[in-house]
């Protein structure tokens, strides 16, 4: 904020109104109070302050103690003073005639001697002579000769009325409202205004301010100005009284952004009488300029008020300070300002800028350096001098009191030294050593270097709260935000983990436009990809640069459904049981004859039934008491799987008797095909039609396609958030009652006909009915009971209710694929380790080999079906490969000759993997079968079901020492289990869902996971704890690929869009144990939720509680002090604990609870690391950046750290 007045003088008026000591002169023959101490913990107590001695002790004196009271300095946070002002005392007008603005925000109202090259030589009225380097003045104001303060705090509340007795008070020298209300006083007259204070508020912030009012207080009053803040809006009113009645005209409106985000503000306003201009500040900042141009009102009235306009909302105005003077002395427009803000110059008295290279001065005028030459300019035409910012950038020194002085002197920040014998000494960083009487003082404000600590402390709090949450673009901006003085080894250490969680992209491209993604993924090093479509092409990418390209299979044979959605991933189901299910939905006729309820308005009684799911229910029950069910069954709506096996009728088209070999992916012939067997938006005309139109399906059930929804038993997650959840392959019968939504299948009458599709999958709420939701009703087993004895029961005959015009149609038990076919199923190609092969498998079922050197791909063998998965070992010794019949067939990776064929999976294999060891292999099919096998002799090892496990076994992955096998599914949890025998290692309980892929990292310690919506999941893989997610920020994503060494990372997306990345960092502890390689960890400790606490959360009592002797100093084992000596570890109860050492608050617990306990602790010498010794001598290093601390094959490195402690 520049100064702004248009005419000075370094003198002031000797003849003024004497308000200001008249306000003092009221005060004399006593005190005007006792004083208050208030300490940290929120206590307060009055009486008068003795002394400060250099123990940092202060004793204060209360009436009802007989002797002195000491406290601890570091417990007080304010101390008020309440002392008189004797005439001889008031600090003369001329000693306040510069207002010098310092860069750290203080403040100090003085009289200008001298300016040098590098110093400023001011006399103030409380500390004597100063000399202040230029290097700490951001500006100096010199103010109009007739410039007066008008009021401030140190003048008291005697003078102001209030409205009512609720609306305001006046504390510890602040205005405080928290009702409506008004509070104003006459003012002496003065032509010009300047209002300055700072504003603190809670929920809404509605002050107004009544300027040249003709209230004094009692009353709002009914002429003057009315300045509002409306939140966000300042607005500005004239009222002025036209015959009898007041007039209400708005001269300015502004919207004040960013106001209301921290309820506490600075501002200033200023206002001319005579030319009725306005000028507002908020925080240093103009934001607006208005003059009122309406005629014939002349503001004659002297009155201000501050409104409290917000109900019982809360105000504190703090630092109130009102000033005028006379004349026409007013800011000028800043339009001929031509000096850079940032540069020192100088603003004369007309408002012209001029640019300095360098200035000095005396009592009578300024000598300025400018590129036009050397002038000297009369002091009198200085409006103000603003100094250009230090290149080096400077940091604020730490000061632990701010000093608020009476008589508008200002404020000044500063280290208090003592207090005795009505003095204070202190240091200021601005100019050294000064001394002040308590007389000059209003109000210190104790150790707000321990405020500012705390609030630093709650601050990197809120950035841990931030990672917890996996936010670290909230965590670095909290970061930012911090100050810099404030930063030390935990601020660093945080920074690091929040840059872990983040992932930066290096190469973002779409491989197949147009086509559908199959994979990519890295061939054989850092750069090159090898990308695949469904259309059977492959593609070899070094950047956006395509090396190699070609076609591995026939497209128009890949099975592929119109409309498909992830929830429909394929996986086999076994129907343990026959059931029968009605040959058409329910109609209107059959469901009044079982329930006999009277359907309105009357329609065609062939017409399905149309209710909601509780409606449906209800028929179910009735049906069971009037017709009792065989033992073991009851009359219930289909499963989801029952309703959609029946619906196929063993076809694996999209439609019942389809194949997609003759529907070719054609809109139009699925259209045609479905025409012979549903209604839909197509064919309907709009409207329900009654059932058996259409043809029936291969079981003689009619309208499983369109005409209405049909009401399933299942129930799902609000917006079938949850379907790909229960995707378990081999399972029996699967049924789910958890969720508020209930499955609907067939789709209706209105819809497309990829709606209509046997596996499109659909739900709502059960209440909701829409005009077109039916149902089927089911004969079948009891689900809700353990055991059913069902095997001799009925003969699979129709079953027929002749009274209620029932027919239900026998269906026999089976197993099979449920859902529709997807990239899991479709044919494959990869590179081999090195990436200068590739592999492929055709639909046709030719396994086949080229080199990328254009050559035609090389047949290796026909294996009869679909290649649906291929493996190749890293020694190249051998080629695995995996067909949509389940048979599994090993190849010698050198002459490609079959070794054997395994036929153990009875469904499509999705997955094949070879250990990295070459010990052994395992397959895993949609039939939720894992098996194990051993080279060289494909000797059968294990079996993992996956029905037993919860989950899904589409991808199979070991990790780098062939130890572990890590298995994943399209919506299922991770599961790992041991290589050799398969027993399962349990894991936490995994918390996210929509899991697409897991892949192991490549120090095999941990596995990352991908969810559709763009998470990245690292698990620790011996316990299963989640210790970091990344949010990439993309969406639909289905698979990933770590590059050889780790260090980059390839993601895919359903639109076809591939994204390489740097992989995020992952090790942030390094672990020295003597061994001649060092070993490097994620902090898993860090991700714990919550941290073991100490039994004592502040400094000293913990360390009391230990028996450790301060009094030798914080630098013995297990606690040591930082070099910035800002921070202490401590490892005295076996937890590597960090603690603030100005304030002892506890910060966080850095390691708990491992396997041996903690016995020294130390901070690296330049304070960049912290170390923490176990007991079993290593070395626990916790990293601030990726630079590593040590060589990590340097044996010497233990030596070296031993010399932190």
């Amino acid at each position: 904020m520049s100064n702004l007045w248009s005419k000075q003088s370094i003198f002031l008026e000797t003849n003024s109104s004497g308000f200001e000591s008249n306000q003092s002169l009221k005060l004399q023959g006593g005190k005007l109070g006792l004083e208050k101490i208030r300490l940290f913990d929120g206590s307060e107590l009055s009486g008068e302050l003795i002394k400060l001695d250099d123990g940092q002790n202060l004793f204060w004196e209360n009436h009802s103690v007989s002797k002195p009271i000491s406290f601890d300095y570091k417990s007080v946070s304010n101390i008020f003073f309440n002392r008189l002002h004797l005439p001889h005392e008031q600090i003369p007008p001329h000693l306040k005639s510069l207002t010098l603005y310092f860069r750290n925000g203080d403040k100090l109202r003085c009289k200008y001697e001298q300016l040098t090259k590098d110093h400023l030589l001011i006399e103030t009225g409380c500390a004597g002579s100063i000399k202040i380097p230029l290097s700490a003045i951001q500006k100096l104001e010199f103010l109009p000769n007739s410039y007066f303060t008008l009021y401030d705090s140190s003048f008291g509340f005697e003078n102001w009325k209030k409205s009512n007795s609720k609306s305001w008070i006046f504390e510890e020298g602040d205005f405080v409202s928290s009702f409506s209300g008004s509070v104003g006083m006459s003012l002496p007259k003065k032509e010009a205004i300047e209002i300055q204070f700072i504003a603190e508020w809670e929920r809404s912030f509605y002050l107004a301010i009544r300027i040249f009012s003709d209230s004094d207080g009692s009353t709002y009053g009914n002429e003057g100005y009315h300045l509002s803040f409306s939140n966000n809006r300042l607005n500005l009113q004239v009222n002025k009284r036209r015959k009898g009645r007041t007039l209400r005209e708005t001269i300015g409106s502004i919207m004040v952004n960013d106001l209301m985000k921290e309820k506490e503000a600075r501002f200033k306003i200023l206002g001319h009488r005579s030319t009725k201009e306005f000028i507002i500040f908020v925080n240093d900042q103009q934001i607006a300029r208005w003059k009122d141009s309406t005629e014939g009102f002349h503001p004659n009235q002297n009155g201000i008020l501050f409104i409290n306009q917000g109900g019982n909302s809360y105000i504190r105005l703090k630092e109130v300070n009102i000033s005028g003077w006379n004349k026409s002395l007013f800011p000028p427009e800043d339009s001929k300002s031509i000096a850079p803000q940032d540069s020192t110059h100088v603003v004369l008295e007309n408002g012209d800028s001029t640019l300095v290279s360098s200035i000095t001065g005396d009592k009578e005028s300024i000598s300025m350096s400018t590129k036009r030459g050397t002038f000297n300019v009369p002091i009198l035409r200085v409006r103000n001098i603003i100094f250009t910012k230090p290149k080096d950038k400077l940091l604020k020194s730490e000061t632990s009191e701010q000093i608020l002085l009476t008589q508008s002197l200002g404020l000044l920040s500063c280290k208090l030294l003592s207090i005795s014998k009505n003095q204070l000494s202190g240091y200021s960083p601005n100019f050294g050593d000064f001394t002040l009487s308590l007389n000059t003082i209003r109000q210190i404000k104790c150790n707000q270097h321990l405020l500012r600590r705390s609030k630093y402390i709650e601050g990197l709090n809120e950035v841990k709260k931030a990672l917890d949450l996996q936010r670290p673009e909230d965590a670095l901006s909290a970061l930012e935000n911090l100050p810099f003085a404030q930063r030390s080894w935990y601020w660093h250490r945080l920074s690091f983990l929040a840059r872990t969680m983040e992932s930066e992209e290096i190469l973002s491209f779409t491989p197949h436009p147009d086509k559908t993604l199959i994979t990519a993924s890295f061939a054989g090093n850092e750069d090159t990809i090898l990308s695949t479509s469904k259309e059977g092409e492959y593609a070899l990418w070094s950047g956006h640069a395509k090396l190699a390209s070609g076609s591995y299979s026939n497209h128009e044979k890949i099975p592929t459904e119109i409309g498909r959605f992830l929830n429909e991933e394929q996986y086999s189901v076994n129907l343990s049981h026959p059931y029968w299910l009605s040959e058409t939905e329910v109609t209107e006729t059959q469901f009044k004859a079982v329930t006999s309820q009277k359907l309105w308005p009357e329609k065609n009684g062939s017409l399905p039934m149309v209710c909601n799911w509780f409606e449906a229910q209800k028929f179910c029950n009735q049906l069971n008491q009037l017709e009792k069910p065989p033992n073991g069954y009851i009359w219930r709506l289909p499963t989801e799987a029952e309703w959609e096996y029946a619906c196929r009728a063993e076809s694996q088209g999209p439609f019942c008797n389809s194949k997609f070999s003759l529907l070719n992916n054609n809109e139009s012939k699925y259209e045609e095909h479905l025409n012979k067997y549903g209604w839909f938006a197509k064919n309907s005309n709009g409207a329900i039609h009654p059932v058996k139109q259409k043809l029936p399906n291969s079981f003689g059930l009619y309208d499983m396609h369109g005409n209405v929804w049909e009401w399933c038993l299942d129930s799902t997650m609000t917006d079938k958030s949850m379907l790909l959840k229960t995707r378990i392959p081999g399972v029996i019968n699967p049924y789910t009652s958890k969720g508020d939504w209930r499955i609907l299948r067939g789709g209706c009458y209105d819809l497309k006909f990829d709606r209509c599709r046997s596996s499109y999958r659909g739900a709502n709420a059960p209440s909701v009915v829409n005009g077109d939701r039916g149902f089927r009703i089911a004969l079948g087993i009891n689900l809700n009971k353990e055991h059913n004895s069902t095997k001799n029961i009925i003969s699979k005959e129709i079953i027929k209710l002749e009274k209620l015009g029932l027919k239900l149609l026998p269906i026999s038990p089976k197993t099979f694929l449920m859902g529709s076919p997807s990239n899991l199923t479709a044919p494959k190609a990869i590179t081999n380790f090195s990436g200068d092969k590739l592999f492929t498998g055709s639909i046709e079922g030719n396994l086949g080999t080229t080199d990328f050197s254009g050559q035609p791909i090389q047949q290796i063998k026909e294996l009869n079906s679909t290649v649906t998965s291929i493996s190749s070992s890293s020694d190249d010794q051998w080629v695995i490969a995996g067909c949509n019949d389940g048979s599994v067939h090993l190849f010698n990776g050198k002459s490609f000759t079959l070794k054997k064929t395994l036929h153990d999976h009875k469904f499509p294999v999705t997955s094949v993997s070879i250990s990295p060891n070459g010990k052994r292999f395992s397959t895993s099919s949609l039939g939720g079968k894992l098996n194990s096998y051993s080279f060289p002799d494909c000797t059968y090892e294990w079996s993992v079901f996956a029905k037993d496990q919860n989950a899904s076994f589409d991808y199979l992955e070991y990790n780098s020492k062939g130890t572990k096998l890590l298995s994943s599914g399209i919506g299922s949890i991770p599961k790992l289990f041991q290589a050799k025998n398969g027993k399962e290692i349990k894991l936490n309980p995994f918390p996210y869902n929509e899991v697409m892929r897991s892949r192991f990292l490549k120090n095999g310690e941990s596995f990352a996971s991908i969810t559709q919506s763009g998470m990245l999941i690292f698990t620790e893989a011996s316990n299963g704890l989640v210790y970091k997610v990344v949010r990439l920020q993309l969406q639909n994503l289905f698979d990933f690929d770590f590059s050889p060494y780790g260090k980059r990372m390839i993601f895919s997306t359903k639109e076809g869009t591939c994204s390489i990345r740097k992989t995020p960092i992952n090790n942030t502890l390094c672990i020295e144990s003597g061994e001649k390689t060092a070993l490097f960890s994620p902090d898993y400790f860090f991700a714990l939720a919550k941290k073991t606490e100490p039994n004592q959360t502040k400094l000293s009592d913990f360390l009391s509680n230990y028996g450790f002797l301060t009094q030798d100093g914080l630098n013995q084992q297990g606690c040591k002090t930082s070099p910035s000596e800002k921070l202490v570890l401590t490892t005295l109860d076996g937890a590597l604990r960090l603690w603030d050492s100005e304030t002892g608050i506890w910060i966080t617990t850095l390691g708990d609870k491992f396997v041996t306990p903690f016995e020294d602790c130390a901070f690296s010498p330049d304070g960049t690391m912290v170390v923490g010794k176990l007991k079993t001598n290593e070395f626990l290093i916790y990293l601030t950046s990726n630079q590593l601390p040590v060589d990590p094959d340097n044996n010497k490195n233990q030596s070296e750290v031993e010399t932190w402690f």
